[in-house]
C-alpha cells in the first residue's frame, strides 16, 4: 500500500484525528510530522480520499479563532506566520539575536531575524522555547532547515512477528532463521521432493516452503535428484520411476 500512514494508524484512529482537526496542516501536526513539507499533506489527503472521509468541517487558518493560550503552547496548530505576528505584537523579547546579540541591521540595511524554537520542535510554541536569532547563528544550529524533522516514510514489518524490517525483506532476521530451519531439507523426504520437482518449477516449490529456488536445487543435490529443469524434462516417465 502506497499510503504511509496506514502503518501507524488504524482507519478508526485516523478518522478520529480528521474529524477533530480543522485543516490538513493540523492533521499532519497531530500525527507528529512536519507541516512544512507539502509531501506530508499530500499523503494525508490521499489517505482521507481512500477512506472517503469528509473535510467539510475544515475551517483552515482563516476560520480559527486564536488566543494567547492556543498560540503559545505545546502542539500548537498556529502557522509560523501567525506565531511570528503574535510574538512581535506581544514584545515578549528584545528584537535582536539571542545568541550573538546581532541587531536587526546589516550594513545599514534591515535584517530579518528568525523566530527560533530552541528545542527544534516547531509545534512547541511555549514562550520559554522561543527566541530571536540572526541568519548566521541559525545556520550553525542542528535544527537548521529542519534537520531534526522526521518525514513520512513507509515502514515495513515482518509478516510473522510484526517487527520493523527493511523494504525488500519479508521477515526479520530472527524469523527468517526460524523459517529457514523449519523449511530445511530435513523436513521433506526424497520421494516428496521427487514428486514436486516432476510437476512444479523450482520457483513454485520454493514459494511453498518459503525458500529460494536455489535452495530447492540444493535439496535435490542432497537427495541425488536432478537439479536442472532441462534434465528433469529429458527423463521419460518410465525412467523417472527409477530415479
Amino acid at each position: 500500500m502506497s499510503s504511509i500512514l496506514t502503518d501507524q494508524y488504524s482507519d478508526e484512529e485516523f478518522s478520529t484525528i480528521v474529524n477533530t482537526s480543522y485543516s490538513f496542516r493540523e492533521i499532519v501536526k497531530k500525527l507528529g510530522y512536519s507541516s512544512h513539507n507539502g509531501r506530508n499533506s499530500d499523503i494525508v489527503k490521499k489517505r482521507i480520499k481512500r477512506q472517503g472521509l469528509s473535510t467539510d468541517h475544515f475551517k483552515y487558518v482563516k476560520g480559527v479563532n486564536r488566543s494567547v493560550d492556543n498560540v503559545f503552547c505545546e502542539n500548537s496548530t498556529a502557522s509560523q506566520a501567525t506565531l511570528r505576528r503574535w510574538y512581535i505584537s506581544g514584545s515578549y523579547s528584545e528584537y535582536k539575536c539571542a545568541i550573538c546579540g546581532q541587531e536587526p541591521v546589516w550594513f545599514a540595511k534591515p535584517l530579518s531575524l528568525t523566530l527560533d524554537h530552541i528545542n527544534g520542535n516547531n509545534h512547541d510554541n511555549r514562550l520559554e522555547n522561543l527566541r530571536w536569532i540572526c541568519p548566521n547563528c541559525d545556520r550553525t544550529l542542528d535544527t537548521f532547515a529542519g534537520k531534526n524533522i522526521k518525514y513520512l516514510h513507509k515502514k515495513y514489518y515482518c509478516i510473522d512477528c510484526g517487527a520493523e524490517i527493511s523494504r525488500n525483506a519479508k521477515r526479520c532476521t530472527s524469523c527468517s532463521g526460524k523459517v529457514s530451519r523449519k523449511h530445511s531439507a530435513d523436513n521433506i523426504s526424497r520421494d516428496e521432493l521427487k514428486v514436486l520437482i516432476r510437476n512444479n518449477t523450482f520457483v513454485n516449490i520454493g514459494k511453498m516452503y518459503g525458500v529460494t529456488d536455489n535452495a530447492i536445487r540444493n535439496w535435490c543435490k542432497k537427495f541425488d535428484l536432478p537439479s536442472r529443469t532441462m534434465d528433469i524434462k529429458n527423463i521419460s516417465d518410465e525412467d523417472w520411476i527409477y530415479i
